[in-house]
């Protein structure tokens, strides 16, 4: 699905498990902020990206949806058992 996908979304980087909880805030934060510049919508979240500061604990979920090309993303980590990750729906 990548041929589909604008120079916005290619800012993301896409994993199948995070290896760690960092690569979850980064990743986490381009989404936030291309939500904020209007080339991203949230179609449902866990909890506010606002909230998504820092090192996160627990279960979080975001599928969020390009304004530009219309691809839609999942992210989504569980502190819980290591889980998470970044791909396209």
């Amino acid at each position: 699905r990548e041929d589909i996908m604008c120079n916005s979304c290619r800012q993301l980087h896409f994993y199948d498990r995070f290896r760690s909880a960092l690569q979850y805030s980064h990743e986490i934060s381009k989404i936030r902020g291309l939500v904020s510049l209007g080339d991203m919508t949230v179609l449902s979240a866990t909890a506010p990206l606002e909230q998504m500061t820092g090192e996160p604990r627990g279960y979080f979920r975001h599928e969020v949806q390009c304004a530009l090309c219309g691809q839609r993303f999942v992210i989504w980590i569980d502190t819980s058992d290591g889980s998470g990750g970044l791909r396209t729906l």
